[in-house]
């Protein structure tokens, strides 16, 4: 017999990227504190929307992530820092949208590096017209105190 576990009482929810339309690049996104409350690990859900251009190699959108421990300087994750990377990413891309059957869907990545501070990135490349629907969100597991609600 399986056993249901409960999280949210050990769990913490952010959003960083309330829904909209991503026309340029954008490295403006808060960062998440990994350590905020004694957490242990985060991960990163893409929600992907319509787009108002279909996507295709020429015109696409990449998300990756940074990570800093001062929360001011930021550096690009290795790939082995990173849990979910985009197949053939040779970097911490963990989202690709690069052809129509990536719109209206989501992605998840998990940070596994030790630096306090971690934040996504969008990279646009092309044109994508007015722009793709998209939202990211942060779910923060492991605290040191249980519970956290």
């Amino acid at each position: 017999m399986a056993i249901t576990r409960e999280q949210k009482t050990n769990s913490s929810f952010k959003q960083l990227l309330a829904p909209v339309a991503i026309r340029a690049n954008r490295d403006d996104i808060a960062a998440v504190d990994v350590s905020e409350s004694g957490f242990e690990s985060v991960l990163f859900v893409v929600t992907v929307g319509a787009a108002a251009v279909e996507p295709s190699n020429e015109n696409n959108l990449r998300i990756t992530l940074k990570h800093s421990d001062d929360n001011a300087h930021f550096d690009d994750c290795a790939k082995s820092e990173v849990i979910g990377v985009a197949a053939g990413a040779d970097d911490s891309t963990f989202a690709v949208i690069n052809a129509a059957p990536d719109a209206n869907t989501a992605f998840m990545a998990g940070y596994i590096g030790n630096k306090r501070y971690v934040k996504p990135v969008i990279q646009l490349a092309g044109n994508l017209g007015d722009g793709v629907l998209m939202s990211i969100a942060a779910i923060l597991h492991g605290p040191k105190y249980r519970p956290v609600a």
